[in-house]
């Protein structure tokens, strides 16, 4: 059981009326919904449980997808060689192979600790098998921070995971599955539609330790995710990010990515996006063009057509959204 120090728990005190100032869009699926209850109606206070977050489990996660997630990451790695990005027109043209999309926000500034309030849609289940990883959203405070918090959606399974940067090999720690029993403890609705709050703190300076929490939304406290500390492939100071990606592959019958016709409808969303920017700070400083960046709307499709996938900047910088 995790236990927090004094420092600690000034630390982390709760993403509150930050998280609060969401507004998440639509999506064309019927989500199981969680108890009535609207964000309006709740205040994000500084309650720890002390508790794991329920349902946690291990090994669920298919060997493919952390190839792809490490694949994805390598070229933000110590020493990476930068690769050009690929080029495409505003209709793309057929194209095969495989094909690695992201796009978010990125902190410009030091940050020790972020929170947000992140979509979920609960009826996208990828059919066993399906090639391609969607991991959105996902965060990382920064390049020193151990956890990054990941919504995936993978053949047959959608989740919320940790993917452990400081192990020696990083990879998948610890995930729940998205489910009823999921979405009645640790969703509220947002513009009908269903998100859960995380945070990812450093909570221990001297020995570079995080810890991720979800709000318990049925105990009003935060319950707690995952904690690691050590070292991390990436540059010492800066880096972080929240963030759609996805890695997809060519299906020649469509002419388009292979999630784009399983995912139909989905809107995937981050809101209420909010840093700490000092040790020991609460992460209520809202993302802005201050203290971040978010690359221009990309010019081409997504993968997808008929329609294109689109990509939307609500409130810079908090708060984005891409939709299918």
């Amino acid at each position: 059981m995790h236990h927090l120090t004094k420092t600690g728990r000034t630390l982390a005190a709760a993403a509150t009326a930050a998280l609060l100032a969401a507004g998440l869009g639509s999506t064309a699926h019927a989500a199981p919904k969680p108890r009535p209850r609207t964000l309006g109606a709740f205040t994000f206070g500084n309650s720890y449980s002390h508790k794991k977050v329920a349902g946690l489990t291990t090994g669920k996660m298919p060997a493919s997808s952390a190839r792809h997630f490490l694949d994805l990451k390598k070229p933000r790695f110590k020493n990476a060689k930068r690769r050009t990005a690929k080029t495409v027109a505003a209709t793309e043209t057929p194209w095969t192979g495989s094909w690695h999309m992201d796009w978010g926000v990125f902190p410009s500034v030091q940050v020790y600790g972020a929170a947000a309030l992140q979509s979920v849609n609960p009826s996208i289940v990828l059919p066993a098998g399906h090639p391609d990883d969607i991991y959105a959203p996902t965060l990382l405070p920064a390049n020193q921070s151990c956890i990054e918090m990941v919504t995936t959606y993978l053949a047959g399974r959608d989740s919320v995971s940790a993917w452990d940067w400081c192990r020696s090999s990083p990879g998948w720690s610890v995930g729940v599955t998205v489910d009823s029993a999921f979405t009645a403890k640790y969703t509220a609705m947002s513009a009908g539609h269903p998100v859960y709050a995380v945070q990812t703190l450093l909570t221990n300076a001297a020995s570079n330790t995080w810890t991720s929490y979800l709000w318990n939304f049925t105990t009003s406290s935060w319950d707690t995710f995952y904690t690691s500390s050590g070292g991390t492939p990436f540059p010492a100071t800066g880096g972080g990010w929240d963030m759609w990606e996805v890695y997809t592959d060519y299906d020649a019958t469509t002419g388009q990515g292979a999630f784009c016709d399983d995912t139909r409808g989905a809107v995937w969303e981050s809101s209420a996006l909010a840093y700490s920017t000092s040790v020991g700070a609460a992460p209520l400083t809202t993302a802005s063009t201050a203290n971040s960046t978010q690359p221009a709307v990309p010019g081409d499709d997504g993968g997808c057509d008929s329609p294109a996938l689109t990509r939307q900047l609500v409130s810079a910088n908090s708060q984005w959204r891409v939709t299918n």
